[in-house]
Formats: structure tokens, C-alpha cells, sequence
């Protein structure tokens, strides 16, 4: 079952559908926006528990926006997957 729910997880996440967070990663002009689910991350990553239920995201037409500069995106798309 583990199986099945990451593969499906893995399919929303490639398209983005029924997500509720942005999160701009990097520094100009090595930007990208990843367009990310609030409760897996906040279910997977004490770090995102504690960083979108504060003062550190702005809510912009239901969306959670956020930025994350000191990392890069190809690092950061590892670590999501």
C-alpha cells in the first residue's frame, strides 16, 4: 500500500495539482517555483511544520507562498522526492 500511495503522491507532485503551497527556492537569476502540498510537507519535515504555520509564508488567493534562497533548486527537488 505504501508502495501505491507513493506513486500516486509522485504523479500530484509532477503536475502540481490540488496544490496549496508555492515555494520559491534559490537566488536570482537560479530561480524555480515548486508547487507543493502543505500537509505532506508539514506530515514529512518538522523544519516545514513550524515554517508554513508562521510568520515566514505569506497567503496570496489561498496559496502559501513561500522562499527558501540558500539552497538550490536541484538540491531542493531531492529532497522533496
Amino acid at each position: 500500500m505504501t508502495t501505491d500511495l507513493s506513486k500516486e503522491y509522485a504523479k500530484f507532485l509532477e503536475t502540481g495539482e490540488l496544490s496549496d503551497t508555492e515555494i520559491l527556492v534559490g537566488k536570482e537569476p537560479n530561480t524555480k517555483i515548486f508547487r507543493l502540498h502543505s500537509l505532506i510537507l508539514k506530515i514529512r519535515s518538522p523544519y516545514f511544520r513550524t515554517a508554513l504555520s508562521g510568520d515566514w509564508i505569506k497567503i496570496e488567493n489561498n496559496i502559501i507562498k513561500f522562499q527558501i534562497e540558500d539552497i538550490t533548486a536541484e538540491i531542493f527537488d531531492i529532497i522533496v522526492k
